[in-house]
């Protein structure tokens, strides 16, 4: 996982969530059963994250990468969003 990417991930799922997260938010959660992520969520997440690193972040790839929900882990989403950063130029917070 990209180290960088990390703490604006988590910016985001804070933005993204509306019941708050824990004040410690670590890579192995799952954005559903751990954090809470619905579906609603996950969409305002994605806009979220989009503001976060100045660049549209389509989670349709990340979201059907998982055989089961559970999976949709932040380490996940992390590795997901560094591996669109390749060739988009991030703004920096």
């Amino acid at each position: 996982m990209t180290l960088d990417v990390f703490p604006r991930v988590v910016t985001a799922l804070r933005g993204a969530s509306v019941r708050g997260l824990p004040a410690v938010v670590v890579p192995t959660q799952s954005l559903i059963l751990d954090l809470g992520f619905d579906s609603l969520a996950i969409a305002r997440l994605g806009l979220t994250l989009e503001g976060e690193f100045g660049f549209p972040i389509l989670l349709d790839g990340w979201l059907s990468s998982a055989p089961d929900p559970w999976d949709l882990t932040v380490g996940s989403l992390c590795e997901f969003v560094a591996s669109r950063q390749d060739g988009h130029e991030s703004v920096a917070p």
